[in-house]
């Protein structure tokens, strides 16, 4: 859908007409992301981004392709959507939620690391949405999904937010009592 560029600008001007909010569009990783031509009508520039990362756990390569187009349009970009399983290997398939793969906590910690070491300090970067935040409870240490409630990957969220050590905790205590 996003290859009619004219109806897509012509949609973004409608919408401007009644809503005086920020727009974004949140593109799928790889060739969508990468050739959208609409994004300088919008105010932020969205990716999924479920690319994967290498054994290295370096973001060096998203960030370059990110940042190649955040220059060419001038734009702030949100991580519309980003996560990664608590399952090995997941840092390879990370779309993969609930994989038949083993738990492992290390890799959505490494994961994890690898998006805020790649992306925190660049100036066009706005952010990310971290997939799957709910508020269900869900989680903990024996769950090989995106969820990172209860494992180590939440001590990770905390740390790059600077959240107080009693703001998780907190809200678990919270999730158990309306379970």
């Amino acid at each position: 859908m996003t290859e009619d560029e004219a109806q897509w600008r012509a949609l973004v001007a409608r919408v401007r007409a009644i809503y005086a909010g920020p727009l974004v569009y949140a593109a799928n990783f790889g060739k969508e992301f990468e050739s959208i031509r609409f994004w300088d009508a919008l105010d932020y520039i969205g990716l999924d981004n479920y690319y994967p990362l290498p054994d290295d756990y370096s973001a060096a390569a998203i960030v370059e392709k990110v940042e190649r187009v955040a220059k060419q349009y001038g734009k702030p970009v949100l991580l519309t959507e980003a996560g990664y399983s608590s399952a090995v290997g997941s840092h390879r398939t990370p779309w993969a939620d609930h994989p038949p793969s083993p738990v492992s906590m290390e890799e959505q910690v490494k994961s994890y690391e690898a998006i805020f070491a790649g992306f925190s300090e660049k100036p066009w970067f706005a952010g990310v949405y971290w997939w799957k935040i709910e508020t269900d409870g869900v989680g903990g240490p024996a769950d090989n999904s995106m969820v990172p409630w209860g494992k180590p990957a939440m001590e990770t969220l905390k740390k790059w937010y600077g959240l107080p050590d009693d703001f998780v905790r907190g809200y678990e205590e919270w999730v158990g009592t309306v379970r």
